[in-house]
């Protein structure tokens, strides 16, 4: 049986209860997650957990004044994020 991957999953959302729902998730599933309510804390926080990130998962709308999912893609882009 294959061994599951051990980066980080960063999980961004506004809405508490989802964010919560898939941290918990995915934690079952071996994870390591690190959850953020804005996209550009996730942003801040690259490279200080340690490790390679597995998965990013963003929200499409973080509300007024915040940048939405899209535009964090695209600056995550260019980043490296130590993938697989």
């Amino acid at each position: 049986m294959k061994e599951p991957r051990k980066g980080w999953v960063l999980v961004a959302d506004d809405q508490p209860e989802l964010r919560q729902f898939l941290a918990r998730k995915l934690q079952r599933w071996g994870k390591k997650v690190g959850s953020f309510a804005i996209g550009w804390a996730l942003f801040a926080s690259l490279g200080k957990e340690g490790g390679e990130v597995e998965l990013v998962v963003l929200d499409m709308d973080f509300g007024v004044g915040e940048p939405d999912g899209i535009k964090l893609s695209r600056q995550l882009k260019g980043r490296s994020l130590g993938c697989r």
